[in-house]
């Protein structure tokens, strides 16, 4: 009798600290992060080793932490997903805070609902104490569609302005700006036009406010300039450097 009580706490306390519904919900996280990567270099037709190659060692370290139960391999997760996550905050902040332009919001919103859920199930494993993965995905999976839903509402929301007689056009496509535009006296205004999948703005050094484009929209503005002569131009959203432009007023 006393044997079989026995058996039973031991079995109770192992239940209790068994952290393997955490180590379970580490896989899922960094898949998730992994699709938001990939759809994220998909939206902007661009390869990030860098971020590549981090994913990998991320996934390296969770396979081995899985195996092993290293409670300092678990660490080192947390720590590596949390530095991933650090890296990209500034473009995170300006993707996040534009749901108008659903490319680039969604798969940002998924990449950093993961990464933080899984540097939560890291250290839940390296502390031994378990995580219903289960529950906690579930819901996150419902915060996201949400999230995607209200995305794409605010995009449908927007209304391309139309253009006015005398109009300049000025294309955003391949995060680029052209070179050169030219006002004559004739030119009532720029009629912005974004080609690609992702927001850029636009700024006339020292004279216009940052003026948003979201994706696939147009923007009239109107141009009130003081006086003729040469203006840079260019779009302000982190990691669109070197679009740029000189507009000349005549």
């Amino acid at each position: 009798m006393a044997t079989q009580l026995t058996n039973e706490v031991e079995t109770s306390e192992t239940i209790a600290t068994d952290p393997q519904p955490s180590r379970n919900g580490l896989g899922i996280g960094i898949g998730a992060v992994a699709v938001g990567v990939l759809t994220i270099m998909a939206v902007y037709n661009e390869l990030f080793v860098d971020a590549l190659v981090l994913l990998a060692i991320l996934a390296t370290v969770a396979v081995f932490a899985t195996r092993t139960g290293s409670r300092w391999l678990y660490w080192t997760l947390a720590v590596l997903m949390t530095v991933f996550l650090g890296f990209n905050l500034v473009y995170s902040v300006s993707d996040l805070s534009h749901p108008e332009s659903p490319g680039p919001f969604v798969p940002t919103a998924v990449i950093n609902t993961a990464g933080v859920i899984t540097i939560g199930f890291a250290a839940m494993s390296a502390l031994g104490r378990p995580v219903p993965a289960r529950k906690v995905w579930m819901g996150a999976g419902a915060l996201l569609g949400v999230a995607a839903l209200a995305s794409l509402a605010a995009a449908a929301s927007v209304d391309n302005d139309v253009a006015q007689p005398g109009d300049v056009d000025v294309v955003a496509e391949d995060v680029k700006y052209p070179e050169l535009v030219a006002l004559t006296p004739e030119s009532n205004g720029l009629f912005l036009i974004n080609h690609d999948n992702y927001r850029h703005n636009f700024v006339i050094d020292g004279q216009v406010e940052p003026v948003e484009l979201p994706a696939n929209t147009s923007v009239r503005i109107a141009i009130d300039l003081p006086e003729p002569g040469t203006y840079r131009f260019y779009c302000s959203v982190p990691g669109h450097a070197g679009m740029e432009g000189q507009l000349v007023i005549e």
